[in-house]
């Protein structure tokens, strides 16, 4: 088939995944369409975890015509049993001459095992159609399953100097309504926890809830890194619907503190706490199996800093105002990085906002 063939219909893959944006986690996003005489008999996408895969839906909504189709899909069919049976079967038994993928499944249950199968059966493979875009539709499940811990993005908002706040610790408000508004309905909306310090925590009371959001959303599991437990009882954080996860150390908290906060339904999670920080890498593990797949992280400079400074960051938001502040806290105050190898925003989007700028984009510490 045509180059541009396949190129037309890998697509229709990927825009198919995309209708389950932030609803299939822990898997992956999957989309894939049957095709015979270059035309589109049926498409099938990965809806939620746990219901029928991609290639499973588009062959049953295809039934008898199946037999003799060229399958894309935008990733490489499962192969062993989990919460729905192997897609590698269900090609098998469907008569389907030809498979067409963009990437291999990285999950080593997957990795290339699902194609080699289907050749075993006779059945033609094909795979690297779009990798690049296929890598990058699914970055945080690639991210997820290669390390186990979450996709970590970053937010801040600063001015023209990359101050968070001025000379008396005000931040409200750094950035326009416009920038807000995107903030919830684009950043806080497709996360599944907001990690802050506990500094910022009692300067601004926050809810850590979303708003203004395009879609109905929960609210994401609000995450509070504070040592010593000096979070008030009365927070709002503590009163918005939701679950909240206080990291603390064992060592320098409070027994009575800790209680009172278990009362409250708060998770508490010890770990070690050494130099004025937590190990961050450590940390995200421990996330992880928490269920948190997505992390945004909003703290201050200092939370911030800690992650860029263990290169933990994969992604990044800056909104920046158009005002000079000086005197106030830095965006980033960490160790830093050489003029030659500096931390980089790679494939960077740019949008204006009526008195800010965003920029946005991953992070690279090569």
């Amino acid at each position: 088939m045509p180059e541009n063939l396949d190129l037309k219909f890998m697509s229709e893959c990927f825009n198919l995944a995309r209708k389950a944006e932030g609803e299939t986690f822990p898997n992956p996003m999957a989309g894939a369409v049957l095709v015979k005489n270059n035309k589109i008999i049926s498409r099938g996408y990965h809806k939620k975890a746990g219901l029928p895969h991609a290639e499973s839906e588009a062959i049953n909504n295809a039934g008898k015509d199946a037999k003799g189709s060229i399958l894309y899909v935008n990733l490489e069919p499962c192969s062993s049993y989990g919460k729905t049976p192997p897609c590698v079967d269900a090609i098998i038994k469907s008569g389907i001459k030809k498979v067409i993928v963009a990437v291999k499944d990285p999950n080593p249950k997957h990795n290339g095992r699902g194609l080699k199968i289907l050749s075993r059966h006779g059945i033609k493979v094909k795979c690297g159609v779009m990798e690049e875009q296929a890598c990058e539709l699914n970055k945080v499940f690639f991210k997820n399953i290669t390390e186990r811990v979450p996709y970590v993005t970053l937010k801040a908002a600063c001015s023209l100097d990359g101050r968070l706040a001025d000379f008396y610790g005000e931040s409200k408000w750094i950035t326009d309504d416009d920038a807000r508004i995107f903030s919830h309905s684009r950043i806080r909306s497709n996360t599944d926890a907001i990690l802050i310090g506990i500094k910022t925590l009692l300067k601004d009371n926050p809810l850590l809830s979303v708003r203004c959001s395009r879609i109905k959303t929960s609210n994401p599991v609000k995450v509070i890194l504070d040592s010593s437990l000096k979070i008030p009882l009365s927070s709002n954080i503590l009163k918005s619907p939701g679950r909240t996860i206080v990291v603390g150390s064992e060592k320098h908290s409070n027994r009575s503190k800790a209680e009172a906060l278990a009362n409250k339904g708060v998770k508490l999670i010890f770990l070690p706490y050494r130099g004025g920080c937590f190990n961050i890498k450590h940390l995200l593990k421990v996330l992880y199996n928490q269920g948190i797949y997505r992390l945004l992280v909003e703290g201050g400079g200092s939370v911030i800093s800690s992650f860029i400074d263990a290169k933990a960051a994969d992604y990044i938001y800056i909104f920046t105002a158009n005002i000079i502040l000086g005197g106030g806290y830095l965006m980033y105050n960490g160790k830093g990085f050489r003029l030659d190898k500096p931390a980089k925003i790679i494939n960077r989007e740019v949008k204006i906002f009526n008195n800010s700028v965003l920029i946005s984009g991953g992070l690279s510490y090569v």
